[in-house]
């Protein structure tokens, strides 16, 4: 026997032997826990803010600390299905609520960081007119020409797209407008 050095949370069980006539004690246990303070909260990059593409999002804390972190606007609690310990970047593609918090056995969880990522489009969208048939003569059409508009937005989607227009004037130089609108409200 002797002194047990304990320096971190450790649970002791203990039980005494004597002659062999005499039966063992019972076992007896023992919590020790310790508490050096309340972690730092994790540091992200980039901060939360408003980005016109999507982010990568890395946590960084303290050696030996474990960062726990939700993207649901719960906060991270220990056991819970939206907590996930953090292992790399997080790609964040649409507005988002990221909390996260430091955790390390002997030490008092963090606060609770939140950090809210926006991500606005603000890229127009693409338009392309399409003719139903060929002209005539150079730059002139004598028979009705239909004129169709394809619109495409890789970030938010359409919102809406001219439709298709019939042209039957018998004349030349006839400009034909269209117009995208994607999700966000960009032209």
């Amino acid at each position: 026997g002797g002194p047990i050095a304990v320096a971190t949370h450790t649970v002791v069980l203990a039980r005494a032997f004597g002659p062999a006539d005499w039966a063992p004690s019972e076992v007896s246990t023992a919590t020790f826990a310790f508490n050096y303070g309340q972690l730092a909260m994790p540091a992200a990059t980039p901060v939360g803010g408003t980005y016109s593409d999507a982010q990568f999002v890395s946590l960084a804390a303290g050696d030996g600390t474990t960062i726990l972190f939700t993207v649901d606007g719960t906060d991270p609690v220990p056991g819970l299905p939206s907590t996930r310990a953090y292992d790399g970047p997080l790609e964040v593609a649409a507005t988002t609520t990221v909390k996260s918090r430091s955790i390390k056995i002997d030490w008092a969880s963090s606060e609770v960081r939140t950090d809210v990522y926006t991500i606005q489009d603000v890229t127009p969208p693409t338009i392309a007119a399409t003719l139903s048939r060929d002209e005539d003569a150079p730059g002139w059409y004598t028979q009705p020409v239909m004129v169709t508009f394809s619109c495409a937005d890789a970030h938010s989607g359409i919102a809406s797209c001219s439709p298709a227009r019939t042209l039957s004037a018998d004349a030349v130089g006839l400009v034909v407008t269209g117009t995208a609108v994607d999700q966000a409200g960009n032209t």
